[in-house]
This record gives structure tokens, C-alpha cells and sequence, in this order.
């Protein structure tokens, strides 16, 4: 079905266009995603996703989102969604139900039962040091107990507020990087929300302070000098960043890692290398990201990119289907930008430029109008 935009109307059209041809014209091909519309409290955190996947985690970008409810009690999700069956999760209020999308376009309501039944709270972190100052800046992750880092924050005047932690459940803050000059305690501090107080300790590093004296790691540790300490400790993400392992010490000589429970041969990973160097005078810390490929001894290589391409598969996940569809979209609306290889993949018409004409291509492919990519001319 042809047909155009006035800026307020699909006007649609079965023969010809006599007088239309300046306007904007649009191709339908077939209905590809829908959208919902949540009625909660105010402020409450939603997420969506397609069930069919199994988690929110293991979902693709473009089978969830994640929103906050308005004053008015409504969130509506925007981008388009895919046809099929959603879990709807009410973090604030723990509530969740199941809700289908069948039908293009659709804004698909979602009413929570309760109100009442907030197991969600905030929990706040003060930051002291043995020079009486107040430490600002430095990195941490919050984990939980699973192992899945659910925050990460830097202290501002001290102080720093962790939002939306379950109440009685055990969180673990890890040190990323201590603020300039200073050293924790140690690396790694558990509390259980509601039952304690969390206060992260530093030593000011001086020159009567050495690092040999006050730093106490788990890392594997190569000392240069008197006053001088190297480390280098290493953290692994799957493809969609989540925590897979983290505080693992690396050793240099074997270049080996530990492998997930999950792992598997051809599967790729986030390799986070971080190197610090603590002096009398401070700390020097560099961190590398790698995309590699894990082999059954623990040791790596970097993954390489593909120079092939396979036109239609812009998620690059190895198959064209509707989600590609609804990404290359949103790259040609200028919404995101792909990586070098999803572009290549993304120029269904072969011309060497990415736009709404590629996105017309890959639906008529999807539908058969087409029988291969790329479609030139």
C-alpha cells in the first residue's frame, strides 16, 4: 500500500499520486512492532521485555526498555516493539504481569493491581579520610548477590546514594579507582540493606605513607621499587555488558583468565584489563577494553571483525529478521549510530550510503518482494 503524510494524516492510496508527488512518500510493507502504555505511581521504575528471551538481560535492545512513570501515573513507551508476549516488571513496587503486543502501532495498557508494596529503597555510602578532608571522586561498582553489578557511581562531597536496592538483600561495593591521592582500606565492602551503615575508609598516600605500608589487595601485585606497587586485575562482560566475573587478578606471564560457568567456544567477550601503579606520591591507573574470544585454557585472543558482509544483518547477531528491521530504522532517523561492520551490513541498496531506502529494501526482502540482498538500483 502507497501512500503519503500531510503532517497530521496517513492519507493512503491504491492507484496514483497526481498531485502528492512533492510530498513525502512512505512504503508499508507489514505491521513490524507496537507499543505500551503503563499505569503505575508516580516516579516508579518499569521494565519491559520480551518474554521469549527469558530475561531482560538476555534481551536484545530492541525487545525492552526501561521507564519512569510520570506525575500523571502514565509512562508510554516510544520505540517500537516487536510483535509477541511481554513481561511487564514494576521495580518499585516488585509487581509484574504479561501483556501481548499483536498489532502495529498499538499503545497496549498495562495496570498494576497494588500500589503499596515498595521492597525498593535508596542506600547512602559515606567516604571518610585519615587526613580529616572529604574525598571526592574515585569509582565503584555495586554487585549483588549474584555477582551482577546493578550500579556504578563516584562519591561527590563524601558522600554518594544508591538508588533502587531491594531491602534486606546483601550488596557488595568494589573499588574501580580510589580518588587522587588517596588508598582504601580495601577493595571490596558487603552491607545488607536497611541493617547497617556503610563507611568506606582512605589512607592519604604521602611520602611518609608508602603504598607497601597501607594498601591491602587481592591482586596480583609485582613490586618496582621500595615505594612503588604494580597490579593489574581484570573484569569480563558478556556482548551486552553484563558482569560476568570481576576483580579476577591477571597474571601477565600466562595471560590467562578465568572462564564463565556459561562459557562457550566461539562466544564473544569484554576483556576490561586495569593496570595501577602506586607511587609515594599517588596512583596511576589505565584500564584497556578488548573484544576477545575466550579459549578452554582461559587464555584469549582479540576478536576479529569479520570483512564480509551480510547485508540485512545490522544487529550483527548472524541472522536478518524484523529486529534488524526496526534498528536500521532508527539508524537511518538518526536515533543511533552503528559500528563500521553493522553499516556495511546495513546498505541494502549497495550504494555506499545508509538511509530510508536501505530500510525499504530489507522489508521488501522480508516479505519476499525481494528474493536476495543487496537490491541495487
Amino acid at each position: 500500500e502507497l501512500g503519503y503524510y500531510d503532517g497530521d494524516t496517513w492519507i493512503a492510496l491504491n492507484s496514483s499520486f497526481p498531485k502528492y508527488t512533492h510530498a513525502t512518500m512512505h512504503l508499508s510493507l507489514i505491521p513490524i512492532s507496537g507499543r505500551f502504555a503503563v499505569t503505575a505511581n508516580a516516579d516508579d521504575q518499569i521494565r519491559i521485555w520480551l518474554k521469549s528471551s527469558g530475561s531482560y538481560d538476555k534481551c536484545k535492545s530492541s525487545e525492552r526498555a526501561t521507564l519512569t512513570v510520570t506525575e500523571s501515573g502514565k509512562a508510554v513507551q516510544t520505540d517500537l516493539l516487536p510483535f509477541g508476549t511481554y513481561v511487564v516488571e514494576n521495580l518499585t513496587t516488585g509487581e509484574t504481569t504479561t501483556q501481548k503486543i499483536t498489532s502495529y502501532g498499538a499503545i497496549v495498557p498495562v495496570e498494576f493491581q497494588n500500589s503499596i508494596a515498595p521492597p525498593i529503597t535508596a542506600y547512602k555510602i559515606t567516604f571518610t579520610a585519615d587526613d580529616g578532608k572529604v574525598p571526592t571522586g574515585g569509582v565503584y561498582n555495586v554487585l549483588d548477590e549474584d555477582g551482577n553489578q546493578v550500579y556504578r557511581f563516584s562519591p561527590t562531597n563524601g558522600e554518594a546514594v544508591i538508588p533502587n536496592l531491594e531491602s534486606g538483600k546483601k550488596y557488595t561495593v568494589q573499588e574501580i579507582m580510589s580518588p587522587d591521592g588517596y588508598i582504601a582500606d580495601k577493595e571490596t565492602y558487603t552491607f545488607t540493606v536497611d541493617t547497617q551503615k556503610l563507611v568506606i575508609s582512605y589512607h592519604l598516600i604521602s611520602v611518609t605513607t608508602t603504598a607497601s605500608t597501607t594498601v591491602t589487595s587481592t591482586t596480583t601485585t609485582t613490586t618496582t621499587s621500595d615505594a612503588e606497587k604494580r597490579s593489574i586485575t581484570y573484569e569480563l562482560y558478556d556482548q551486552t555488558e553484563k558482569t560476568l566475573l570481576s576483580s579476577g587478578d591477571y597474571d601477565t606471564n600466562t595471560k590467562k583468565v578465568e572462564l564463565p560457568s556459561d562459557w562457550t567456544p566461539d562466544s564473544r567477550y569484554w576483556l576490561v584489563l586495569e593496570e595501577r601503579v602506586v607511587k609515594p606520591d599517588g596512583m596511576i591507573s589505565s584500564a584497556t577494553k578488548e573484544y576477545v574470544i575466550l579459549h578452554r585454557d582461559g587464555t584469549w585472543e582479540r576478536y576479529q571483525e569479520s570483512n564480509s558482509v551480510l547485508y540485512g544483518d545490522v544487529n550483527l547477531d548472524g541472522k536478518v529478521d524484523i529486529s534488524d528491521a526496526v534498528l536500521l530504522n532508527k539508524a537511518a532517523s538518526g536515533m543511533v549510530t552503528l559500528n563500521d561492520q553493522a553499516a556495511k551490513n546495513a546498505d541494502c541498496n549497495d550504494n555506499g550510503e545508509l538511509g530510508a531506502d536501505d530500510a525499504v529494501v530489507l522489508l521488501q526482502f522480508l516479505v519476499h518482494v525481494e528474493n536476495s540482498l543487496p537490491v541495487k538500483n
